[in-house]
């Protein structure tokens, strides 16, 4: 019997391979969905408030400020 240089795998260790193979993937997958979630997450109403307070402060220093603009946004 000549060797092809092939391995003869059953169902199992065929199945086997398989999800050794997938395992790592799925968790990498796992963990971007992780940090994904993490950097969808919206800031806090106090930090949008302070945010757009500070935003109002500086628009009020600029030379081109328009009371009438100011209180559009």
């Amino acid at each position: 019997m000549q060797k092809t240089g092939f391995q003869t795998l059953n169902n199992d260790k065929i199945v086997a391979s398989l999800q050794e193979e997938s395992d790592p993937v799925d968790d990498e997958t796992h963990e971007d969905e992780d940090n994904n979630n993490e950097s969808r997450k919206s800031p806090s109403n106090a930090d949008a408030f302070s945010a757009l307070e500070t935003a109002m402060e500086w628009y009020k220093q600029q030379s081109e400020c328009c009371p009438t603009q100011l209180l559009l946004l």
